[in-house]
């Protein structure tokens, strides 16, 4: 039975409360919601939904990294939303980070996020996936 390693980086931002950045379960990798915080103050960052979206990606891509993985190992995605009229702009900025086959993804509306911000971002990846994970941009896996 596979173990459950509890882990965390230093090159993103540390959990507001008693949960972990990310948790890794066998080849898989569940990341806590990722805020758009600057990582060595811990404090939030970026005023407007576009900076806070690509300091979350941003933030995201450290943890995938400290992994040794990249975004591409990326099943599936939570986003959660202050105002769900910033959903627009975030997919724009997701476009930049998932330009290859996105993830799945989930968007949902909530009251507030912690640290005043906006949007907050949980992932699920699988850190053995084969090269296909990464096509090119523009090509199309189906």
């Amino acid at each position: 039975m596979p173990e459950k390693i509890v882990l965390q980086t230093d090159t993103a931002p540390k959990p507001f409360g008693n949960f972990s950045q990310s948790v890794k379960v066998g080849d898989m990798l569940y990341i806590s919601g990722v805020l758009s915080l600057d990582p060595t103050t811990n404090k939030p960052a970026g005023g407007t939904p576009e900076e806070q979206a690509t300091l979350i990606f941003k933030n995201l891509t450290a943890i995938m990294e400290s992994m040794g993985a990249a975004l591409s190992h990326v099943l599936t995605t939570t986003v959660y939303f202050v105002d769900l009229r910033d959903f627009p702009v975030f997919d724009k900025v997701s476009k930049d980070y998932f330009y290859f086959n996105p993830p799945a993804r989930t968007s949902v509306g909530v009251s507030a996020l912690p640290g005043n911000c906006r949007i907050c971002v949980d992932a699920v990846a699988q850190l053995n996936l084969g090269a296909d994970v990464s096509a090119a941009p523009g090509s199309s896996m189906m």
